[in-house]
């Protein structure tokens, strides 16, 4: 709105408007009552009288335009003022809606003045910055903004801008910075010229920086080693990332407007994407790996996430597809268990991998109640063509074994090679009725019996004749544990050895002597839990330095009768009674125990300890109370203390193990997957779990100067935990040509018989590393 044109008698104000006109009118009075004496003939007194009365007239005359013109002056007035509050209140209203402060700055005297809103924007009230000045101002702007800020007020000052405006940061009350979009101008100068009053505003721009942040991020996000593709929601493509194109080999303009069905490589049923995007809008979300085609027409592997935006009433409105390229994880993976799962000479499976199968096979023969065989073998005398011939034609006739044995059994059935001579078939399905399944066993055990006994081409020794032992036992679902059946067939193949071999033996109940002992085992390990005969050992851990950086709890037991029992032989048979629930317990409270006692003992770096944990202990529906339980107690850090999990732990719903390995990690613990590498699955779980070590299994270092496909194992290991950001542990290292391997191979830490045995307590608190080579 703009002002009304005023007249120039506006300028005069209210006193020289009144004496203007008063004078007009006086003069015009004078004039006009002497015109009309001089018409009339009068006398000297009448004259007078007339002059009386005319100064009368005057002064009445003079007195009511004084009233009207007082009168019109207060009531142009009023209206003024009222129109003047009006347009006030109508600025103050704008002010208050677009939420700004307003401030006055006298630059001649330092004088400020400030609005209560712009004390609001940092947290105070208007009286609590009483008096203001504009060092109120500097000291509450972010010293690295001030020297702008200032440089920019005094190019305003100077000409140079027609306006101050800048950005700058302010500090809230509460102690964090708020974002100020500061301008100003100048409103008056002095009588010199130099600026007077300068009058601004202030808005908070907090939010908007933020989303400039956020919208930075996003930018960045967008473009990573990712592939990103955003659809609208009828799922035709608007915008990829520069990741697509290289993954994918697509450019923009060849999918936009297109619908990813364009990436489709005809692997998966239609029932697949069904499930995708119900998924997609019950949850939100669907991840998992999908199989695409790539612009050359190559298929590969993707691990895929895709994630819903919807507005403000729920409705989607585009959904955002991440994925990577998992070709060279898969090859990885591939290769790794092919190392891990087979034997690399025969390609036969190789012991790991027929647990597998034969877990598997229980199970199955549980649910169809249908008998199964294990028959186990070897090969008589091998010893004396190995020792005789070499290796070379001792491997020459382990491959064409491993090929006869394949054209005898059925393609569900396992072959697998435990090493040297030493083969194993299981056999499934063989029917319900027990004798009928013992009569197929038998059948096919001597048929592969007879074929083994053929003549062999050795190369250098043509017709070489050698014959097989078998022993064989049937089971019937899962009554009987896997290690049981393989003692029940190695019993049955010494009998057969015993009889003269070239034989098959079933196992019978006049075997017992196994099974006896095991229950007799059993009886010994309850007692021994019950009168506290179960020790704990610790074998300690080094670092690359040579640093003692931890040590590993180990139970230990020393039968009564005066012979230790194996860990190997009594902690299955603790996991398969329930007795290593409360064992666990009383292991984990031990090891903090000494945790505590060996860290008070130490002048150095803290010292963590590494307590097992086995699957029915961790899934314990209280076994969170449980820990929590033994660190209240006894007082331990649980930050020194790495649960080590095993492939039977996480086996299972991958959501339910890490959700109660998160629950464990905020008590503290750290977490390691042992024995990594002999598990079948541990290779998918591995990135899903929250671990922070991997250890490699003895078994891999055994041997690992011995066997290439150990060493390529342990290479793959180190190599996919670090990139993962885990640490590398091995176990079993028992030379110095192992450690220097291991530590050449990239491996953190260590522990085996080279730094020392397990050991009791005692000697731990005393214990330092020796020096290696």
């Amino acid at each position: 709105m703009t002002d009304a044109p005023r007249s120039r008698l506006d300028y005069l104000g209210l006193a020289g408007r009144c004496a203007l006109y008063y004078g007009l009118f006086g003069i015009a009075w004078i004039l006009f009552s002497d015109w009309l004496v001089s018409l009339a003939p009068l006398d000297a007194e009448q004259m007078r009288f007339v002059q009386s009365a005319k100064g009368i007239v005057f002064v009445a005359l003079s007195v009511l335009l004084i009233y009207l013109m007082v009168r019109y002056e207060t009531r142009h007035a009023e209206r003024t003022a009222r129109a003047l509050a009006s347009e006030r209140q109508r600025l103050a209203a704008i002010i208050e809606g677009t939420r700004v402060g307003t401030w006055e700055w006298n630059a001649l005297t330092g004088e400020t003045i400030f609005s209560e809103r712009w004390a609001e924007m940092l947290g105070y009230r208007l009286a609590e910055l009483l008096p203001s000045t504009v060092d109120t101002w500097r000291d509450l702007t972010h010293p690295d903004d001030l020297a702008q800020a200032e440089a920019l007020l005094a190019r305003h000052f100077a000409g140079e801008l027609d306006h101050y405006d800048c950005e700058l940061r302010m500090r809230h009350r509460a102690g964090h910075w708020v974002w100020i979009h500061d301008r100003g101008q100048i409103v008056s100068r002095a009588a010199d010229g130099r600026p007077k009053w300068v009058m601004g505003t202030h808005t908070d721009i907090t939010a908007r920086k933020e989303a400039e942040q956020r919208l930075g991020i996003a930018a960045v996000a967008f473009e990573s080693q990712e592939g990103v593709m955003i659809t609208d929601s009828d799922s035709r493509i608007e915008q990829v990332n520069r990741a697509f194109t290289r993954i994918t080999g697509y450019e923009p303009e060849d999918v936009i407007g297109k619908t990813p069905a364009i990436l489709r490589s005809g692997r998966h049923v239609p029932a697949f994407y069904a499930e995708m995007w119900q998924a997609i809008r019950e949850r939100g979300y669907w991840e998992g790996e999908v199989w695409n085609r790539r612009k050359s027409g190559a298929i590969y592997p993707q691990w895929l996430s895709i994630s819903r935006v919807q507005d403000e009433a729920g409705r989607p409105t585009h959904y955002v597809a991440s994925f990577s390229d998992i070709t060279d994880r898969k090859d990885a993976e591939r290769r790794i268990h092919q190392l891990a799962f087979y034997d690399p000479l025969t390609h036969l499976a190789n012991r790991r991998l027929l647990n597998d199968r034969l877990a598997h096979a229980l199970a199955t023969s549980a649910r169809a109640g249908e008998h199964g065989a294990v028959l186990m073998l070897d090969l008589d005398r091998f010893k004396t063509l190995n020792d005789t011939r070499g290796h070379d034609a001792g491997d020459t006739l382990l491959v064409q074994v491993a090929q006869r044995l394949r054209m005898q059994v059925r393609e569900a059935d396992t072959i697998a090679r435990l090493g040297g001579d030493e083969f194993v078939i299981l056999l499934e399905a063989l029917g319900g009725d027990h004798d009928m399944a013992r009569r197929r066993a038998a059948q096919l055990a001597e048929t592969i019996r007879t074929t083994l006994s053929q003549p062999y081409d050795l190369g250098a020794i043509r017709e070489y004749q050698i014959t097989p032992s078998i022993g064989a036992t049937l089971f019937l679902g899962q009554a009987t544990p896997m290690e049981d059946l393989f003692k029940q067939a190695d019993v049955a193949l010494y009998d057969a050895k015993s009889a003269g071999r070239n034989r098959v033996s079933f196992f019978d109940p006049g075997m017992q002597r196994a099974v006896e002992h095991r229950a007799s085992l059993e009886a010994a390990l309850r007692h021994a839990v019950d009168h506290g005969e179960l020790e704990l050992h610790f074998q300690p851990q080094v670092d690359r330095a040579g640093a003692l950086v931890g040590a590993e709890a180990l139970l230990r037991w020393p039968h009564a009768r005066g012979v230790p029992v194996s860990p190997a032989e009594f902690i299955p048979l603790a996991e398969e009674t329930g007795l290593i629930v409360p064992l666990g317990d009383w292991v984990l409270e031990q090891a903090c125990r000494t945790l505590i006692a060996w860290n008070r003992s130490s002048t150095g770096a803290e010292r963590g300890i590494s307590v097992n944990v086995s699957a029915r202990q961790f899934h314990q529906p209280d076994y969170l109370q449980r820990v929590t339980r033994i660190l209240d107690e006894t007082g331990a850090d649980a930050r020194l203390i790495k649960l080590e999990l095993t492939e039977s732990v996480v086996l299972g719903e991958p959501k339910d193990v890490a959700h109660r390995i998160h629950e464990l990690r905020e008590l503290g613990f750290r977490f390691s997957m042992d024995d990594f590498g002999t598990g079948y699955s541990s290779l998918s779980y591995l990135k899903r779990l929250p671990l922070d070590q991997v250890k490699i299994d003895a078994s891999f270092v055994r041997d690992v100067l011995r066997q290439p496909s150990d060493a390529a194992i342990i290479h793959a290991i180190i190599a996919m935990g670090h990139s993962l950001d885990l640490e590398v542990i091995a176990e079993g290292v028992e030379t110095g040509e192992q450690l220097r391997f291991l530590a050449d191979s990239g491996c953190d830490a260590y522990q085996g018989f080279l730094f020392a045995r397990p050991m009791p307590q005692a000697a731990l608190l005393g214990y330092t590393p020796p020096a290696t080579t």
